[in-house]
């Protein structure tokens, strides 16, 4: 009976690391200049914004066309060139934003790959308590 227990418990600690390790930390809105700057850095000329709050209220999407050292040129679109993605102003409404303009800015992410690295990490732990247990019945 304790084994089972423990087991379930084990099985149960496992769901829930998996499940917080997916949910990203909450945080104030507000970036500092800087923490916005690493950020733009990190996604690079070419990159992909998911979305920037400005201090007007205004949110903004599209890509990197180039960065600056207080500012960073968005784009509304992008294209294929060989087998590299290239930024490209689709509407000639490209954009100069001044780092201090932002508010808040997120990166595109390819969220399936982080649920299916939460699924692989799961079904490895289960199968790891799952051997144990049998081991334990022995």
């Amino acid at each position: 009976m304790l084994k089972n227990l423990i087991c379930f418990l084990a099985i149960l600690s496992c769901f829930n690391s998996i499940c917080y390790s997916m949910v990203s930390g909450v945080k104030s809105n507000q970036q500092t200049t800087t923490e916005i700057k690493d950020t733009v850095n990190k996604i690079g000329v070419n990159g992909r914004i998911k979305f920037v709050t400005l201090t007007d209220g205004r949110k903004l999407k599209g890509w990197i066309k180039e960065i600056k050292s207080d500012s960073f040129i968005l784009v509304d679109g992008a294209k294929l060139v060989g087998s590299k993605i290239v930024a490209e102003d689709k509407t000639n409404s490209a954009l100069e934003i001044q780092f201090t303009q932002i508010k808040e800015i997120k990166a595109y992410r390819n969220i399936p790959g982080a649920v299916l690295g939460g699924i692989i990490i799961g079904a490895a732990g289960l199968g790891i308590l799952a051997l144990i247990s049998l081991a334990g019945r022995n």
